[in-house]
């Protein structure tokens, strides 16, 4: 392939999930909205959303319009795919099925000791089996499922790092399920995710937050943050951003690290350690929004009463509460499929970049 065509495919790619997310987040729009507020030419868009008319995309009445011909509204099929995301803690797993916005069909919390994930992935594929046993959606319907997780995702190495409180060994992308899971989902894409990183994301798109930047907080058994920079997630070069949890900030005189303090200390020093680190995060990113999420509700009113910052910076709770981490992998699962149909270089079955 020569350099002049590599460009242009990329280029064609680029332009293709431009459009397709332009038409997931709008939900109904015309060809003529997308090529004026894409700056994209008019038989650009027309490729791009052809062949998904009658499926993806379908065409119900004609936009209002003063004088000349009334352009014909393209709406988004959110049900015409289905996706899934799961949330990992020691003690149970939430797996949630939707459409492609997250409209639940199936919201399920699942007792389960997870700390061998070779169980966990065989108990995660008979749920999923169930649902389709039970018609509640086709195998070649599910097109990705995400893995939220405490821990350090390696997308280079393909490994999943799960820490305290799993402490998983030698797990990787490529034998978390085994060949029978994807011969029973043919079209599934699956994707790894910290479970902070998660949060930060769901909670984003929730807010239908643009060019601004967030901090989440969860707090489950352990304690991490997910950070988001002018609408995109920040993992860091090495995937460790957010692990605040291993941090030494020596409270008391104490070098332990962040979450195992937190966990032994009284509700006191609880919200003190937490509004410590806050105010850390907050002079480090200047986020518009900070998010806590998890198990908070203790501490929330003294964090909100006792934290000193600039009045810009608001303090949240989340959105979707107990389900907020697994909506996270919901919104990463939709955003993998619009990639997925849109660029030819993405790899259907981990989610992904490979080499040209």
């Amino acid at each position: 392939m020569t350099f002049e065509s590599a460009t242009a495919s990329a280029l064609r790619e680029q332009n293709s999930f431009r459009i397709l997310n332009a038409l997931y987040r709008k939900g109904v729009t015309t060809r003529t909205t997308l090529s004026k507020e894409l700056n994209l030419s008019l038989p650009t868009v027309v490729r791009v959303i052809q062949p998904y008319m009658n499926d993806l995309l379908s065409i119900k009445g004609k936009d209002k319009s003063i004088g000349g011909r009334r352009a014909e509204r393209i709406f988004f099929n959110y049900s015409a795919r289905k996706i899934a995301g799961i949330q990992i803690e020691r003690d149970f797993f939430i797996i949630a099925i939707s459409t492609l916005n997250r409209t639940p069909i199936t919201v399920e919390k699942v007792p389960f000791d997870c700390k061998l994930p070779s169980e966990l992935s065989r108990s995660i594929k008979t749920k999923l089996i169930d649902y389709f046993e039970g018609n509640q959606i086709l195998s070649e319907d599910l097109e990705a499922l995400t893995v939220a997780v405490a821990g350090v995702i390696d997308e280079e190495n393909h490994s999943i790092a799960a820490d305290f409180p799993l402490e998983w060994k030698e797990t990787f992308y490529d034998n978390f399920f085994d060949a029978d899971f994807y011969e029973t989902f043919p079209r599934c894409t699956v994707i790894f995710e910290n479970d902070a990183n998660a949060l930060a994301v769901g909670e984003y798109i929730e807010r239908k937050l643009a060019n601004e930047s967030l901090i989440a907080l969860y707090f489950g058994r352990g304690i991490g943050a997910g950070v988001m920079v002018n609408e995109k997630l920040y993992k860091g070069d090495h995937g460790r951003a957010g692990e605040i949890g291993k941090w030494i900030p020596i409270f008391d005189g104490s070098e332990e690290t962040f979450e195992s303090y937190f966990q032994h200390s009284d509700s006191s020093k609880k919200v003190q350690v937490v509004l410590s680190v806050l105010s850390d995060l907050i002079m480090l990113f200047d986020p518009s929004r900070v998010v806590l999420a998890g198990d908070v509700d203790e501490l929330y009113d003294d964090v909100v009463r006792n934290l000193k910052v600039m009045p810009e910076v608001k303090l949240e709770k989340s959105i979707k509460k107990d389900l907020a981490v697994v909506n996270g992998a919901l919104a990463i699962s939709a955003k993998s499929f619009i990639k997925k149909i849109s660029y030819k270089n993405y790899d259907r079955k981990y989610g992904f970049y490979t080499e040209i």
